[in-house]
């Protein structure tokens, strides 16, 4: 069984780089900084991440503007209806689920999860409280 968790905050910022600046050359604002969309994005996928870019990228299109600005990510992100604690409890008992299997590493569970919690920088963020407590990380 292969284990794949969604991706972490600096990911999420790869992720959204790579689809605005690399794949698509989206003329951004001067100074973009990906860290508060990124932030903002808590149990988001890739494609969603890159849906994001594309509908951001199509509001400034639509507006004529010159450059893709934090306000075109941000106004785009209210049309994606994405509960992060749905997506964190869906993370959650993929994690147990993935745990029954024999042939499962579950100490490199343990560590990814570890470092997940650690790249979102705030382990003590309620979001993420249910899946890093004793009970859901132990295996």
């Amino acid at each position: 069984m292969l284990v794949m968790l969604y991706p972490d905050l600096p990911a999420r910022a790869d992720i959204l780089r790579l689809h605005s600046t690399v794949i698509r050359k989206m003329p951004l604002e001067a100074n973009f900084d990906y860290k508060p969309i990124a932030s903002k994005t808590l149990g988001w996928s890739g494609a969603e991440l890159e849906k994001l870019c594309i509908e951001a990228g199509r509001l400034a299109l639509k507006e004529d503007a010159k450059e893709v600005t934090m306000q075109y990510f941000t106004e785009s992100m209210d049309a994606f209806e994405i509960n992060p604690k749905d997506r964190i409890q869906k993370m959650e008992n993929y994690v147990a689920e993935a745990k029954k299997h024999e042939n499962v590493d579950r100490a490199f569970i343990e560590q990814s999860l570890r470092e997940f919690r650690i790249s979102e920088g705030k382990p003590e963020d309620s979001r993420l409280q249910g899946l890093f407590d004793n009970t859901a990380i132990s295996v």
